[in-house]
């Protein structure tokens, strides 16, 4: 788990099926382990077509769809430059609402440095479809996040401070971040 330092960059990367009814992630980007995972760049990447199974409504559990997820608290990660599209509904399964989420932090360790020019595209059909999801106000609030472009149709633009934040002005009252998004 020492990555730091690491670069992901210029990949497309799709098509990823995991239509388990027994619940396994489907992940365009996974960063797990927490030492030494500083520095890490994710940036100019094209994540698509990424389907899980309708498996839970909890971040933590092993189960559904994103496009980058941190399981462990890499520091001073910058993710910029991306286009994430999640847009293939699952078809295995029973849990209405799932969770998903373009970029999940699911832990208070994770600490994004950059967050900038990314277009987050989640039109998964449940009210627990996220664009940036935070678990811990510390996953963006040092961080520099700005001209990011959310469309999450039926669920929400981010969830930050232990709150779902349904609009982009929600997101920016809440996390006084991103004045320059759409």
């Amino acid at each position: 788990t020492v990555n730091a330092g690491c670069i992901v960059e210029r990949n497309n990367i799709h098509d990823v099926y995991q239509q388990n009814s027994g619940g396994y992630h489907a992940l365009g980007i996974y960063i797990t382990g927490s030492a030494t995972n500083s520095g890490i760049s994710i940036r100019n990447n094209f994540i698509r077509d990424m389907v899980s199974s309708l498996y839970t409504t909890s971040i933590t559990t092993t189960g559904d769809t994103y496009g980058i997820y941190f399981s462990a608290g890499a520091t001073n990660v910058n993710i910029d430059h991306n286009t994430i599209r999640l847009t293939i509904n699952p078809t295995v399964g029973s849990t209405p609402n799932h969770i998903n989420a373009c970029v999940a932090a699911s832990v208070s360790g994770v600490t994004i440095a950059s967050f900038r020019n990314n277009i987050l595209v989640n039109t998964l059909n449940s009210t627990n479809a996220y664009g940036l999801y935070c678990s811990a106000t510390t996953n963006i609030s040092g961080g520099t996040v700005d001209n990011n472009d959310y469309y999450v149709p039926t669920g929400k633009v981010g969830y930050y401070n232990a709150a779902a934040r349904t609009t982009l002005g929600d997101w920016q009252t809440a996390t006084s971040k991103d004045g320059n998004s759409i």
